[in-house]
């Protein structure tokens, strides 16, 4: 099942990149990091269990997009400027809270 999910995460993200369809929550926030003002973006679907977090090229640091999906517990990382893309367990460290819970 896993590996399945994993495949179809990976395709999925070959073609489209992150994106994220039905209800999904926005968020953006600008944080200072190393005296460079950065504006990341955070979307979240409650339903699928999943959140986009998009962070520009700033400083030394490429921008990477990183797609976390915690019914599957997996993490993806895609760099858009070389188009590679990592695909990882999610850390267990990273929990989905629902606005329930929240």
């Amino acid at each position: 099942m896993a590996s399945s999910v994993l495949v179809s995460l990976i395709v999925l993200l070959s073609f489209y990149g992150f994106q994220v369809d039905g209800k999904v929550d926005r968020y953006a926030f600008s944080i200072v990091e190393n005296g460079t003002s950065v504006n990341e973006q955070v979307e979240v679907d409650v339903e699928k269990q999943t959140e986009v977090i998009r962070v520009p090229q700033h400083n030394d640091a490429e921008a990477v997009e990183v797609l976390n999906d915690f019914e599957a517990g997996l993490s993806a990382r895609r760099l858009p400027a070389t188009k590679d893309c990592y695909v990882s367990k999610l850390d267990s460290s990273v929990s989905f809270a629902s606005k329930n819970e929240a």
